[in-house]
């Protein structure tokens, strides 16, 4: 979550500061799109910092997206991988990598060769977690490590899915089947009322809106089956 908040002078009033960056409790650091004065009542500039902080989010969501969908078939691709993951605040990989995740097994369960595309989803998946793993075995910065960490947490239940899917594919299953709505699946909106887009998560019957608050890097259990239970809860509760 954010920890602190990167200042500097303001070039027009030197007795006054601007806020450029936001910084996590785990050290990562995200540049701000646009300065924030700091000047007038604490509620009004911390205010206009949280907006920035959130717009700030919102554009590299999208830029991180765009990233993985100049080629959805080789977004997993070593090249296009160590790139993404060096540009991207922790947060934004696993929402951007949860986005392309929730497409490549809707195309795959809609398509005419299910079976075929599914089995390849699956391989996909494998030889991704197996570039992450060996990522995690050679040197990084303390930051870098956490940021990789969670996303792995998350791409291990996001393969495990794909594992499900699969064989309930061969009793025909496919996009519209219970097993697959009553996962947590994110979905990018070009809303033409949103600039930079929003993101949208979808759960059995409930639809919650992406609200790009500040997380960082924090630890994150490992997802289980209860966990999973306790999200459609929790979801469900909210309509």
């Amino acid at each position: 979550m954010l920890n602190d908040i990167v200042l500097k002078e303001n070039e027009d009033h030197p007795k006054k500061f601007d806020a450029t960056a936001i910084r996590s409790k785990d050290g990562e650091q995200v540049q701000l799109y646009s300065l924030q004065l700091i000047d007038g009542e604490v509620e009004s500039w911390l205010s206009d910092i949280d907006k920035g902080a959130k717009e700030t989010l919102r554009v590299l969501t999208k830029l991180s997206l765009q990233k993985l969908h100049r080629n959805k078939k080789k977004a997993h691709a070593p090249e296009v991988l160590n790139d993404w993951i060096e540009r991207f605040p922790g947060q934004m990989l696993i929402t951007s990598g949860q986005i392309h995740w929730t497409s490549r097994c809707e195309e795959s369960l809609q398509a005419e060769r299910q079976r075929r595309e599914m089995r390849n989803l699956k391989r996909d998946w494998q030889a991704y977690m197996m570039f992450l793993a060996k990522q995690m075995t050679g040197k990084m910065s303390k930051v870098k490590r956490k940021k990789m960490s969670a996303l792995i947490t998350i791409e291990v239940h996001a393969r495990e899915v794909i594992s499900r899917l699969k064989q309930l594919a061969r009793q025909g299953a496919n996009s519209e089947s219970f097993d697959w709505k009553k996962q947590l699946r994110f979905y990018f909106d070009e809303d033409k009322e949103q600039k930079n887009g929003r993101v949208v998560l979808e759960q059995t019957n409930t639809q919650l809106e992406y609200q790009y608050e500040y997380q960082g890097n924090p630890f994150r259990l490992v997802i289980t089956p209860l966990t999973d239970r306790c999200y459609m809860t929790l979801t469900t509760v909210h309509v």
